[in-house]
């Protein structure tokens, strides 16, 4: 009868353990995913403000003035053109992908994608060049977020 006694305290010991550790590597994931998330909005940040530091437009560069939206580059030319020396103007990142580890998390991927905004719903793409930008990031790590990070903002000529 000992035995058997020893033998479930022994079992009962064992669950219980097992049970601690894995509470112990659930909050271990959950603050992983937490600091990779706020990683990426710090990133996100970070590349909106370069972008913020651009000229609207590569008709507004040098300090060009345009006196209608159609004067500005148009939908389907958005994105660097290749001739440029750096990025000068907010859509020159349109398509560009950028690869980063951040703190102690290794693997996030970023895309930028730019487009003109509807002056009428500025969360759809407008056909037409405008007056407003939408940039917007989003943010993947398959490894540490279990959904990707989207962030936009709307950038507007004047």
């Amino acid at each position: 009868m000992e035995r058997i006694l020893f033998i479930l305290a022994i079992l009962t010991f064992s669950m219980i353990s097992l049970s601690t550790n894995n509470d112990i590597l659930d909050r271990q994931v959950l603050v992983f995913q937490s600091e990779a998330i706020i990683n990426a909005v710090g990133v996100a940040e970070q590349i909106l403000e370069e972008i913020s530091l651009e000229s609207f437009d590569e008709e507004t560069t040098n300090s060009q003035r345009v006196s209608s939206a159609g004067d500005l580059t148009s939908v389907l030319s958005l994105g660097s053109d290749g001739l440029e020396p750096s990025d000068d103007d907010i859509d020159d990142y349109d398509g560009r992908v950028i690869s980063f580890d951040a703190g102690r998390i290794p693997g996030f991927q970023a895309i930028i994608d730019v487009a003109y905004a509807d002056t009428s719903n500025p969360s759809l793409d407008a056909i037409s060049p405008t007056y407003a930008k939408r940039v917007r990031i989003s943010i993947t790590n398959p490894d540490f977020m279990t959904d990707s990070l989207r962030i936009e903002r709307l950038f507007t000529y004047y």
